[in-house]
């Protein structure tokens, strides 16, 4: 009951600091979110669209053809993608932080603009963070989707005797595929809170940030309590055609999770 109460108040805080009168934080976070997609999205897709050219035109294509194809799709969202969302999050971050303060001028926080999603390219080092914080967040994240996927690949190597009982080999399958997903769930819960140190803590060396990172208390209880919290929205939001994804749940997740980084490890 705790961890609930808890989480209530930093989602408290966290809508506060989102909806705060004359910063236009969400609108910054919004348009951050459509600006990371455009950019990060935009090499795929122009590469799509040249392999549609040439399938219309009936060319053949050789291997190396593919190859490159594949190297510079995956590499591009790898690259450039994982980057510019980490740079939306430490947006995010930015905003937490700003909060506490005001400036003599308006007695407001300093606004954090939407150009801040490009800090990942001001330097090698900022890169380099961004990348790492966005690989976190992929792997964490982008494992509850492949990870039935890959279960279903496994089941059909090792389960190739229960094929002549279908009813056995899907109860089976479907039980594996549970299983790695909440194991990869339960595991990504006890492991969160270190791209917010790697965006929130540039001055830091790596060897600090772990150290720091290896040092604090985690709560699993308030880990889990606020990625279950996040998951079932984000599936909410995406039966109404992912229009509140974007405009109210994404920027409210960041901000809560950032606040909650900050409480954690400040």
């Amino acid at each position: 009951m705790q961890n609930l109460h808890d989480m209530k108040q930093i989602r408290q805080k966290a809508v506060e600091i989102l909806d705060k009168k004359g910063l236009q934080n969400r609108l910054h976070l919004v348009l951050g979110l459509f600006v990371a997609l455009a950019l990060g999205l935009s090499v795929p897709v122009l590469l799509d669209c040249f392999w549609l050219v040439g399938a219309i035109l009936g060319g053949q294509t050789a291997l190396w053809t593919r190859v490159i194809y594949e190297v510079l799709f995956w590499g591009s969202l790898v690259g450039i993608l994982l980057p510019l969302l980490a740079g939306v999050y430490r947006m995010a971050i930015l905003m937490v932080e700003r909060s506490q303060t005001l400036c003599p001028d308006t007695l407001m926080p300093p606004k954090v603009g939407v150009f801040e999603v490009l800090y990942p390219f001001t330097s090698g080092k900022a890169y380099l963070r961004c990348l790492l914080a966005g690989l976190q967040g992929a792997i964490r994240w982008g494992g509850l989707w492949l990870l039935p996927w890959l279960a279903s690949f496994l089941g059909e190597l090792w389960l190739p005797m229960l094929a002549e009982v279908p009813a056995i080999s899907s109860f089976v399958s479907f039980g594996q595929t549970i299983l790695i997903v909440v194991g990869w769930f339960f595991l990504g819960c006890r492991h969160h809170g270190y791209a917010y140190l790697l965006l929130a803590c540039p001055d830091l060396s790596m060897a600090h940030i772990n150290r720091k990172y290896r040092s604090t208390p985690r709560p699993y209880g308030q880990s889990l309590a606020m990625a279950w919290d996040g998951l079932w929205r984000v599936v909410a939001s995406g039966i109404f055609v992912l229009v509140p994804l974007f405009l109210h749940t994404l920027p409210c997740l960041m901000l809560t999770w950032a606040q909650r980084d900050r409480q954690k490890f400040d």
